[in-house]
C-alpha cells in the first residue's frame, strides 16, 4: 500500500516538473517571439532604387509579400516540437480516481515527511537544544592534543615528583645509617676507654697495696709477723678469694669477648664483601654477553649498504720478536721488512670515522621496539634514560637517526676514496 502511494506521489512530482518545464519553454518562445518582432520592427529602412517603370515596382513589391508570407523554418520545427511535447504530456498524465479515504491517507503520508523535517510548519523544534553547527572540525584533535600533553605533562611532573621524595627517602636513611653507625663506634670507643682506665686505676692500687704490704713487713720481727699470719689463718675472710680473682679477671674477659666479637665482624664484612664482589662480576658477565648478543643483533639487521669498521685488538706490548706475524725491519737482520708491490707506497689511510657515541645507538636500537626501555639502553652501554623520562622523543630520535646517516655516508665516502 505504501509503495504503491509513494509511486503515485513520485509520477504527481515527475507531472508537476514536466509541467513547468513546458511553461518555461512556452514562456521562452513567447520571449523569443516577441524579441524577434521586436528586432523586425527595428531594422532599418532599406530604400530600394527608384524603379525605372511601374511594372517593374509592381513585381518588386509581389516578391516581398511571398516572402512575407513564407514561413520561418525553424519556427515550424519549434512548433512541431512543442506539440509533440504537449501530446506526450497529455498522453502520458495519470488518471486521479478519488477515493473514500484519500485525504486521510495524503494527511498521513505529508506528517510523515514532516517528521525528518528539523524545524515544523510552525517554526518550533520538537526536541531539546541541539549542538552548535559552528564548530571547528580541527579543534577536536586540537582539543586532544591539548589534553594529552597535558596529562604528559602532568605525569612527568608527579614522576619527578615521587623521584623527588624517593630520593629525599634515601637520603634520610643513609643519613641515619651513618649517624647510627657513628653512634655504635662513640659507644665502642667510650667503652674501650672507660675499662682501659678501670683497668689502669685497679693495677696502679694492686701496685700500692703492694709497695704498702712490702714497706710494712721490712720493720717488723719475726715473732709479730709469724703470730699475724697465724691470725690471718685463724680468722675467716669478709670477702672469699675466688671472688675477688673473679672480679679482677672480668676486664681481660671483657676484652677478649670484645676482640672476638671484632674478628667476628670483619670476617662477616669481608664474605658479604665477597659475595657482593662475585654477584656484581655476574652481573656485569651477563650484561656483557647480552649487549654482545644484542650488538650481533643489531649489525645483522642493518642494510647491506651499511658498513662496520671492525679493528682487531692489538698487543700494547711486544714480548719478544719472532711471536707476530709483522716483521718489523730491522728487528730481525735475518728477515726481510715490509714488501709493497710497488714504489712508492700507498698513503697512510685516515684514522676511521668516529662512531655515535652509545646513546645515539641506543635511541637506533631500542625506541622502535618502546619495551624495556632501560634496560635496553643499559645493556648499550647509556644510561642516560635514568636521567631522561622521554628519550625517545622526535627531535632526539631524528638527531640520532642523521648522525648515524652522516656515519655511514662518511665511513662509504672514505672506502671510495681509497
Amino acid at each position: 500500500m505504501d509503495r504503491r502511494r509513494f509511486k503515485e506521489r513520485r509520477r504527481e512530482w515527475l507531472l508537476k516538473q514536466r509541467r513547468l518545464e513546458e511553461e518555461e519553454k512556452e514562456r521562452n518562445v513567447t520571449a523569443e517571439r516577441e524579441w524577434l518582432r521586436k528586432l523586425e520592427r527595428n531594422r532599418p529602412i532599406e530604400f530600394a532604387p527608384l524603379p525605372s517603370s511601374p511594372h517593374h515596382h509592381r513585381h518588386h513589391q509581389q516578391q516581398q509579400q511571398q516572402e512575407q508570407r513564407r514561413p520561418d523554418p525553424s519556427m515550424m520545427d519549434r512548433r512541431k516540437e512543442e506539440r509533440k511535447l504537449l501530446e506526450y504530456v497529455r498522453r502520458n498524465q495519470p488518471v486521479q480516481v478519488s477515493r473514500a479515504n484519500d485525504s486521510y491517507e495524503r494527511n498521513l503520508a505529508e506528517q510523515r515527511t514532516q517528521y525528518a523535517i528539523y524545524n515544523s510548519r510552525n517554526g518550533r523544534r520538537n526536541h531539546g537544544p541541539s549542538a552548535p553547527t559552528n564548530i571547528d572540525p580541527s579543534s577536536y584533535a586540537e582539543e586532544s592534543r591539548r589534553r594529552e600533553a597535558a596529562r604528559r605533562i602532568e605525569e612527568e611532573e608527579e614522576k619527578k615528583r615521587r623521584e623527588r621524595e624517593e630520593r629525599m627517602r634515601e637520603a634520610e636513611r643513609r643519613e641515619e645509617e651513618v649517624r647510627r653507625r657513628l653512634s655504635r663506634l662513640y659507644e665502642e670507643e667510650r667503652r674501650r676507654k672507660e675499662a682501659a682506665r678501670l683497668e689502669a686505676e685497679r693495677m696502679a692500687k694492686v701496685q700500692r697495696e703492694e709497695e704498702e704490704r712490702r714497706s710494712m713487713a721490712g720493720g717488723r720481727t719475726r715473732e709479730y709477723e709469724d703470730r699475724r699470719r697465724f691470725d690471718h689463718r685463724r680468722r675467716q675472710d669478709l670477702i672469699p678469694a675466688n671472688l675477688v680473682l673473679n672480679q679482677s679477671r672480668r676486664p681481660v674477659v671483657e676484652r677478649a669477648r670484645q676482640r672476638q666479637e671484632e674478628v667476628e665482624r670483619r670476617r662477616q664484612e669481608e664474605e658479604r664483601r665477597a659475595k657482593e664482589a662475585r654477584e656484581r662480576e655476574e652481573r656485569d658477565r651477563i650484561m656483557k654477553e647480552q649487549w654482545r648478543r644484542q650488538e650481533e643483533a643489531r649489525l645483522n639487521a642493518l642494510p647491506v649498504s651499511a658498513r662496520i669498521i671492525v679493528q682487531p685488538q692489538k698487543p700494547k706490548v711486544i714480548s719478544r720478536i719472532g711471536e707476530f706475524d709483522i716483521d718489523f725491519p730491522g728487528a730481525n737482520p735475518f728477515q726481510g721488512g715490509v714488501r709493497f708491490p710497488n714504489f712508492p707506497a700507498p698513503p697512510t689511510r685516515r684514522p676511521p670515522v668516529q662512531s655515535p657515541p652509545p646513546c645515539v645507538w641506543a635511541v637506533i636500537q631500542c625506541c622502535p621496539s618502546n619495551q624495556r626501555l632501560v634496560k635496553c639502553f643499559e645493556s648499550l652501554g647509556c644510561p642516560g634514560v635514568n636521567w631522561d623520562s622521554n628519550p625517545c622523543r622526535d627531535n632526539v630520535s631524528e638527531a640520532a637517526r642523521a648522525q648515524v646517516e652522516k656515519f655511514y655516508r662518511e665511513t662509504e665516502d672514505e672506502e671510495e676514496r681509497y
